[in-house]
């Protein structure tokens, strides 16, 4: 009979183990679950504020081309050059280059 107890005995410790072991790996399971989660909810944040800015530079840079273009027209240039009391020059005054 105390033959057969210890046999139970051990049985029910090996079961409590097995259990114990179980319920350990999933408990560790379920936290990394929630960690990895919690990262992906992170970086989808950062996804959505990094195309926030992105947009918001496409717009400055369109804005500062249309400047730029405005800037560069030639009958600006010109308007400057003749409050500057600047004047075309003579054909004869042209030396082309090769």
């Amino acid at each position: 009979m105390k033959s057969l107890n210890r046999k139970i005995s051990t049985e029910k410790n090996n079961l409590t183990i097995i259990w114990s072991v179980f319920l350990t790996l999933f408990i560790i399971e379920a936290f990394l679950l929630v960690l990895c989660r919690t990262e992906i909810r992170k970086i989808g944040y950062d996804i959505s504020e990094q195309i926030s800015k992105n947009k918001i530079l496409k717009e400055n840079e369109r804005k500062l081309n249309v400047e730029l273009a405005s800037l560069k027209s030639p009958e600006r240039i010109a308007s400057i050059a003749k409050n500057l009391g600047l004047i075309m020059p003579k054909q004869e005054q042209m030396i082309r280059m090769p």
